[in-house]
């Protein structure tokens, strides 16, 4: 029904993004073997440079997974819930951004560098371009 409206309406389908890129629930499991422990949510690997998670309406902007010179991995932020609703794998995130609405500003819960201390992120939704595959 909603892709229905947006079609009446905008002659197309918005599909609101968060402009991040997350570690799928196989990679997941990995790093949580390498590390000996249970991560809970959705890592952060990489962020467009543009994205809303830069420049969040409250809060500090979000960091995705970085390796440092040693070739270690330093761990990215991740989203424990999405406006108070859990996301514990991928699937979850995408049902929580894609029922809201382009423009639209959403409550993150991140638990900073994988483990860190939880704090909550506002940011506003943009428009996810056709061709990209990001949140």
């Amino acid at each position: 029904r909603r892709v229905v409206t947006q079609l009446i309406r905008y002659g197309r389908v918005q599909r609101p993004s968060l402009g991040v890129q997350v570690a799928d629930d196989q990679i997941m499991r990995s790093i949580e073997r390498q590390i000996n422990a249970e991560l809970q949510g959705v890592m952060i690997t990489e962020i467009n440079p543009n994205s809303a998670v830069t420049n969040p309406v409250s809060g500090s902007p979000l960091r995705g997974l970085s390796r440092r010179a040693d070739g270690m991995l330093n761990l990215g932020d991740m989203i424990t819930a999405v406006n108070g609703l859990p996301v514990s794998k991928v699937e979850d995130l995408l049902c929580a951004i894609e029922e809201c609405a382009v423009g639209s500003t959403v409550k993150l819960t991140v638990r900073r560098k994988g483990t860190g201390a939880q704090e909550e992120v506002e940011v506003r939704l943009f428009e996810r371009p056709a061709a990209m595959s990001k949140l």
